[in-house]
């Protein structure tokens, strides 16, 4: 009887304002957590490079100050006449300096800023890897294995310490505003856009990424056509290998491909009405005659970084990281792994050599070309990580579990004491740091000018952080070994009716005459800490100088349409 009696209904959980909350709550700590460690990292990195001579490159090199002389200009109210090198900066160097400037005082602390923005840009990306790659992962886990690339990272740039920027010191350089740090990070974007491309759940999902894959070569090509050797050749190839390997079918195959190639040509066709700011055509680049002296070149720059215990490090961690994200993708291939799984490692293998492979056959002599080797080989960490802790429990039968909530909660509090006291002893560092302060020497020829309306001129490397640092009154032309005006990096409207009455020296200063020999002798010698001016002021040395830059410029102006 009592069993034909009806059953009560089953008790409905449902879930309260209070319990969604919660659950936000604990998911923006944890995400919110990684950000903040992240920041504690970026904080690491910039303490010691302010530290190290590195600090030179950073604030001070002619190349690193060009986003503050950008910036400077469009405060001024100037024309937008600049000359740039192959790259435009559009996206996304110039946009976020500017707004970074804005709002924070002072050139030293704009870098470091940005700097610390573009840690925060990567651990973001690569949190969005760890999304697409294990999404039924904990966000404590997607969080944990996103931080740990970053720090090795970390380790890496606090390994590096020459003042030299032709080094395969490469994390320090990566966070300047110059050197393509806006590249990388769309090289490693592209990653999770290609997973969810090939792996999505829904074909509205699938669609979306290749409209972000097409977004994103486009804009990054627009900027920088290094963007297509870093990712979209790396990409088309590895489609047409997982296609082969039977673990891509050919319509996704052939959408990443065309996505990323399509948008790479239509951000490259989008360069041509910016010619006139373009200094360097991409055929400048092309001397296949210097593939020896390339190999030379890069063999010779990786024993010299190596020649110091903590190059020695860094190297041996690179030669690590590559030739181990080469042979997992070769793996990954060969035993199918998922999709998911194989598509990104081989992607970043692809690009690992392609970058070589191009840098190399293009006789490139530049460092900075293979970034693709230190953030490649961090990317593909997030993936293999993941598929490792995936696997681990039916390969070892054990089972990998976080410490229960009340040991995460006081490590947490621990940690966060931690971070808190290095960070704020980090800031304080920084804000002290001899390389931080006033830059004496911009003081001095700014005291020396005391507001009067005066144009100078110097060499690339001489005058362009005197120009950073200074304050409004001081404007320094670039010039020739001939006394004649270049216009590399800088903006044309500068040359525009100026009269030219001192020159600026020091040790890099190299021309083909002596000042004296072509100016006549300067009305006085100014010294500003390693920087020697040349006035020529009232003399026929100011009205030789004025005259050269002037006929020069004009010619360069007319040449360029700016």
């Amino acid at each position: 009887m009592l069993d034909q009696l009806p059953l009560a209904p089953a008790p409905v959980r449902t879930r309260t304002p209070a319990t969604r909350a919660a659950r936000h709550l604990r998911a923006t700590s944890v995400e919110l957590a990684g950000v903040a460690g992240t920041v504690a990292l970026a904080l690491g990195i910039l303490s010691h490079l302010v530290l190290s001579q590195r600090a030179t490159v950073f604030f001070y090199s002619g190349d690193s100050v060009l986003m503050p002389l950008v910036e400077r200009s469009l405060r001024e109210g100037q024309p937008f006449e600049w000359a740039m090198s192959s790259v435009l900066f559009f996206v996304p160097e110039i946009p976020v300096y500017v707004a970074i400037a804005t709002v924070v005082p002072g050139v030293h602390a704009a870098l470091l800023v940005n700097a610390g923005v573009t840690v925060v840009g990567l651990y973001g990306i690569l949190r969005g890897l760890a999304a697409v790659v294990v999404p039924w992962f904990s966000r404590r886990t997607k969080v944990a294995l996103a931080l740990a690339p970053v720090a090795a990272l970390t380790l890496c740039s606090l390994m590096e310490h020459t003042g030299q920027r032709a080094t395969l010191e490469l994390v320090s350089l990566f966070l300047t505003t110059t050197y393509y740090y806006g590249t990388t990070l769309a090289m490693v974007g592209a990653l999770p856009l290609v997973v969810v491309a090939a792996n999505g759940r829904t074909g509205r999902a699938r669609r979306g990424a290749l409209v972000g894959l097409v977004s994103l070569a486009a804009a990054a090509t627009f900027s920088n056509p290094l963007f297509a050797m870093w990712a979209a050749v790396p990409v088309a190839i590895a489609a047409l290998l997982l296609w082969r390997r039977r673990l891509l079918t050919r319509r996704p195959a052939v959408a990443m491909g065309a996505a990323l190639l399509v948008g790479s040509l239509v951000g490259y066709v989008a360069r041509i009405p910016m010619a006139k700011y373009i200094s360097i055509q991409i055929g400048h680049y092309l001397r296949i005659d210097r593939m020896a002296l390339s190999v030379r070149y890069y063999v010779n720059d990786y024993f010299f970084t190596a020649s110091t215990w903590q190059g020695a490090i860094e190297m041996s961690l690179l030669a690590v990281a590559v030739t181990g994200t080469l042979a997992v993708a070769v793996i990954a291939l060969a035993r199918h792994w998922p999709t998911r799984i194989t598509l990104p490692l081989v992607v970043a293998a692809c690009s690992i050599v392609v970058t070589v492979v191009a840098a190399v056959g293009l006789g490139t002599t530049a460092s900075r070309y293979l970034m693709p080797l230190f953030f490649m080989p961090a990317a593909a960490a997030v993936v293999l990580g993941g598929y490792a802790l995936e696997r681990a429990p039916g390969l070892t039968g054990l089972s990998i579990r976080w410490p229960s909530r009340r040991i995460l909660v006081r490590a947490t509090a621990i940690a966060v004491v931690a971070v808190t006291a290095c960070s704020i002893g980090a800031v304080r560092l920084m804000a002290t740091a001899p390389a931080t302060q006033t830059y004496a020497s911009a003081t001095c020829l700014s005291n020396w000018i005391g507001g009067r309306d005066l144009t100078g001129a110097g060499r690339f490397w001489t005058m362009r952080a005197l120009t950073a640092y200074g304050d409004q009154s001081v404007t320094i032309l670039q010039i020739t070994a001939d006394y004649n005006a270049t216009l590399w990096l800088d903006n044309a409207a500068d040359y525009t009716g100026q009269d030219v009455s001192y020159l600026v020296l020091d040790a890099k200063s190299h021309y083909s005459r002596s000042p004296q020999a072509v100016l006549g002798d300067p009305a006085q010698t100014i010294t500003c800490g390693q920087y020697t001016i040349l006035d020529y002021l009232g003399t026929t040395g100011e009205s030789i100088l004025t005259g050269k830059i002037a006929r020069s410029a004009a010619a360069k102006i007319a040449e360029r349409h700016l």
